[in-house]
């Protein structure tokens, strides 16, 4: 049984064994990098040790060119074999520095060559003398010329020179054994490390085939636990999404109810309206009573009929769709305008225009007259007879901007956030004659925001309204 106790458990061995592994391969990597790099100093040695060898034959060659210079001169007086003498002792003096410096801080080879360096220069002052000798017995001086004689004929021979070639040829034995001991450190470091990563290795495929199979047991044991949270899962979301089927039939109910009732006592309204009228014009006695009665029944039964209208298009919006095309929006403004003139004429309410005439959105033209329709008609309703109506369209920050402006009471602070809202009570009321359903304004928003624009309320600048609608660019 897999209690929680053992599955801990489980998983305690799982990282340990994992922990085991990495830290093996994290050794094994650590000492690849290390002998690699005792590898790499090493052939470095090498390299080095190889130019110590060049310039020690460098300088052994310099050496006999030396030595054979200085005889071709004293034997044939050449000048030009004097010149390659003096080239020689310029060459063997860079070969010394260059050794000097390659050498470095070992001290033996160092004292073999201050040795070679106190011989070269005792070999170069014996030399200048033999020269001024031989310069001398040329210029005929018989003192010089049996001088030299004597330096052919009767001087011992000199071991300058075969002293300086043992003392090379001990520096290039010392860097031949260098050489052979690095050589054979390599190949060591090549084999412990050969042997060290492929027993770290074999641990850490050992430790990793431990983990893969914990891994297998506990991906059965998660997969087991999975599939059980999700029936439970499951048969959670289909108790929330009952209680949520539930709750929305609820809500569907009551908002179904409240818009009945909202319905209802406005058409009670209007029909107590005209009940009233009906019932005082049986008593009228004079003629303009009568008609001031029958002009207030007629007025509340369009207003009812109005307000039915506007809820069969709201149900029809709900219901319907209308697809979205370019639209230029100046030439569905004025068709608006010319659509309310006689409002406007009879309220002595001129609509004054500046359109951007190259505005054209992606929308839905029957419902871009519509909102247009409401925000136009509630100016000549709300604002004073006399007034005039401005519409402003231009290009704003990518969209097209529409603002409907009058001069009417405006929407207070408090009620500005009602203001879209189905059937809203609000303290602006239309002009003596006008009707409103409250449902303009929120079909209206509604109508905008199906075609991907936004209408909203500003209070405009002096006193009065301003509805702005704002299309994206088509």
């Amino acid at each position: 049984m897999n209690t929680p106790a053992a599955a801990s458990r489980q998983r305690g061995w799982l990282i340990l064994l994992s922990a085991l592994a990495l830290a093996i391969a994290l050794g094994s990597s650590i000492y690849s990098l290390r002998t690699t790099q005792r590898l790499a100093d090493s052939i470095a040695s090498v390299s080095h040790t190889q130019r110590v060898l060049e310039q020690v034959n460098r300088y052994w060659g310099v050496l006999g060119d030396r030595d054979s210079s200085i005889l071709r001169y004293l034997l044939s007086g050449d000048p030009e074999s004097l010149a390659t003498f003096r080239r020689t002792l310029v060459e063997m003096e860079q070969a010394h520095q260059q050794l000097h410096a390659l050498v470095g801080d070992n001290a033996a080879q160092r004292a073999r060559l201050d040795r070679i360096e106190d011989l070269h220069r005792a070999r170069v002052r014996r030399a200048d003398e033999v020269i001024a000798i031989k310069q001398r017995a040329e210029a005929g001086d018989p003192a010089a010329q049996a001088q030299m004689e004597t330096e052919f004929d009767g001087a011992p021979p000199s071991n300058n020179a075969e002293s300086m070639r043992v003392l090379l040829e001990d520096m290039a034995d010392s860097e031949k054994q260098l050489l052979a001991q690095r050589s054979e450190q390599r190949t060591q470091m090549i084999r412990q490390n050969r042997i060290t990563v492929l027993g770290a290795n074999g641990l850490a495929l050992l430790a990793g085939a431990a983990v893969l199979l914990a891994l297998r047991r506990l991906r059965r044991r998660a997969e087991e636990a999975q599939r059980a949270r999700a029936e439970m899962e499951q048969a959670q979301r289909a108790e929330r999404e009952q209680g949520a089927l539930l709750a929305v039939q609820q809500r569907l109910a009551r908002e179904r109810q409240e818009g009945l009732d909202l319905i209802a006592h406005d058409l009670r309204q209007h029909f107590g309206n005209i009940l009233f009228g009906l019932d005082l014009l049986e008593t009228a006695d004079r003629a303009d009573a009568r008609e001031q009665l029958t002009r207030t029944a007629r007025g509340a039964a369009n207003s009812g009929l109005l307000f039915l209208q506007a809820v069969l298009e709201q149900g029809a919006e709900e219901a319907h769709g209308e697809p979205a095309a370019p639209v230029v929006l100046a030439p569905l403004v004025r068709d608006t305008v010319a659509a309310h003139q006689r409002q406007s004429q009879e309220r002595q309410m001129p609509v004054h225009l500046a359109l951007d005439e190259s505005l054209s959105v992606r929308a839905q033209p029957t419902g871009v007259g519509h909102v247009l329709a409401n925000l136009l008609s509630n100016a000549l309703k709300y604002a004073p007879a006399g007034s005039a109506v401005d519409i402003v369209l231009r290009a704003s920050q990518g969209r097209a901007r529409l603002e409907v402006m009058d001069r009417g009471p405006g929407v207070p602070a408090s009620e500005q956030p009602a203001l879209f809202r189905r059937f809203a009570p609000l303290s602006a009321r239309p002009s003596e004659g006008e009707v409103a359903t409250g449902l303009g304004l929120a079909l209206a928003r509604q109508r905008a925001r199906a075609q991907g624009a936004e209408l909203r309320y500003e209070d405009r600048p002096g006193g009065g309204a301003c509805f702005v609608v704002e299309w994206p660019l088509a």
